[in-house]
């Protein structure tokens, strides 16, 4: 996938999340209404910011200026990837687990943040990559 593409798919999941966080605000189990609104802020804000975690740390560190610095730059790059990578897998079954055995639905309206989290370390990948070849 080109990094066009992956972008793309940012865009199309950020509104998603969007519309999800937006009916958070309808359904969700919260007495408040600045409760709601605060989850739906929050749920916005952590996947733009995971992902651009992720993005920013594959474009800080591609000028390499001999062959250590990118052997180790680019080992704590993939370092970082996998982590991400298991990480994001652990977030969406923690959510889901968290929605099924607890009873908490309301987790439902965030399960597009570790997708974002997910399309950064992608982007990452795919930017190192390019680099590297």
């Amino acid at each position: 996938m080109t990094e066009e593409a992956i972008k793309k798919y940012y865009v199309r999941f950020g509104v998603l999340n969007f519309i999800l966080s937006l009916l958070s605000i309808l359904f969700s189990g919260e007495e408040s209404l600045m409760a709601r609104f605060q989850f739906m802020i929050f749920i916005n804000l952590l996947y733009h910011i995971l992902f651009g975690f992720f993005a920013f740390i594959s474009i800080m560190s591609l000028p390499f200026k001999n062959d250590f610095e990118k052997y180790a730059v680019t080992s704590i790059i993939w370092f970082f990837m996998i982590f991400g990578s298991i990480l994001s897998i652990v977030m969406c079954i923690l959510l889901l687990q968290n929605a099924f055995q607890i009873g908490d639905y309301d987790v439902f309206f965030g399960v597009i943040v570790p997708l974002g989290f997910f399309l950064g370390i992608y982007l990452s990948w795919v930017k190192v990559r390019k680099h590297l070849e």
